[in-house]
């Protein structure tokens, strides 16, 4: 009994170090995350405005995501002088063809800013754009972006990033006249908190526990708790949210026309859309999945205004070409670096037959 009691107390022992240890940063592993007391620091790298967005990072800040997403997920990075993923290059720059509007699958959350789509497509096919996704935005602050930025950037066209399901996030702007919080990652910066679910100590037990009790096809299907219910069309048409929606993309648009810009929307496949078939996913057809659901909405509203790109085929290949090649991060459900180039090359490729013709 006294030697269980010994190896007990030394286990806590090293399990207590490793935590004090990671906490104080003597071991650092961008997979581990510590615990995070509230801090002021995160939240002196947000901006507050009196119309939309609303809420914003600050320039030249060093932003760090909160939460525990994976060993693959690049946590830290740095804002240019308007506050936006770029590098500061491009704003030096005498053109810019597009300002890409949208949240953290259009700022490219997970990545290194130059990984990032836009800034691939800045680099690798010559086409300048500046990104202003940010983590958490809805359509409503897309707009507020786009109003913000329109007399600072000189660009020539739009990029419209929208994310299945993303249209929920209006409850928080409707009717609101003063809004001091966001949604998703900029808001988890914002309060700058970490739950003890993303300590070193629990996600040790965590592992133990997926490694002892977790049969084998569970662990390798663990995105199937991704699949949700989708909208039916006749629903979504009569959401409240889903108009908002709609409505400050017509304003984006209307606003693009009327200063002859051009207008893309791009919409990002989520993960389980992409892994798994419409079968599993408990679905007749691929058109069944909130991507497509969302998207035959966006044509029949905007397909003869605008240029429309749909990212899912192209995805989808390339995952049933080379299923072990993903283009999703393996815990965090956003894309990788590799979901990147397919975005950005997927664009260009529209781009290129429309400006050739």
């Amino acid at each position: 009994m006294p030697i269980l009691c010994i190896n007990a107390g030394l286990i806590i022992f090293v399990l207590l170090s490793l935590e004090l240890m990671f906490y104080f940063k003597i071991l650092e592993n961008s997979g581990i995350r510590s615990i995070t007391f509230p801090s002021k620091e995160n939240e002196n790298k947000i901006t507050y405005l009196n119309q939309s967005p609303y809420i914003k990072f600050q320039a030249n800040k060093e932003i760090t995501s909160m939460g525990a997403r994976g060993e693959d997920f690049t946590y830290t990075w740095k804002t240019d002088s308007l506050g936006f993923k770029n590098s500061q290059k491009i704003l030096n720059k005498s053109k810019i063809d597009f300002i890409a509007l949208g949240d953290s699958f259009t700022e490219g959350m997970g990545v290194a800013t130059e990984n990032t789509w836009t800034n691939i497509l800045n680099n690798k096919y010559q086409i300048t754009v500046y990104n202003a996704g940010v983590q958490g935005y809805s359509s409503s602050q897309m707009l507020g972006t786009l109003m913000l930025l329109k007399d600072k950037i000189d660009f020539q066209g739009v990029i419209i990033g929208a994310l299945p399901g993303i249209y929920k996030r209006e409850k928080y702007f409707i009717g609101s006249s003063k809004i001091t919080n966001g949604t998703g990652g900029i808001e988890s910066i914002r309060i700058a908190r970490l739950t003890a679910n993303n300590t070193f100590l629990a996600g040790f037990l965590r592992a133990v526990k997926n490694m002892l009790w977790i049969p084998k096809k569970l662990q390798n299907n663990r995105y199937l708790s991704e699949i949700n219910t989708p909208d039916q069309e006749a629903t979504l048409k009569v959401n409240p949210n889903w108009k908002m929606q709609l409505s400050n993309y017509k304003t984006i648009v209307n606003w693009a026309q009327k200063n002859k810009k051009k207008v893309y929307l791009i919409q990002f496949p989520q993960r389980h859309e992409v892994y798994f078939s419409e079968s599993i996913q408990g679905l007749n057809s691929i058109n069944e999945t909130q991507y497509y659901v969302e998207l035959t909405l966006l044509k029949k509203e905007f397909g003869s205004f605008i240029e429309i790109i749909d990212l899912y085929p192209p995805i989808k290949n390339s995952f049933v070409t080379n299923p072990k090649k993903l283009m999703y991060f393996k815990l965090d459900g956003h894309m990788n670096e590799y979901g990147q180039e397919l975005v950005a090359s997927s664009i260009f490729e529209v781009i290129k037959h429309f400006e050739n013709h």
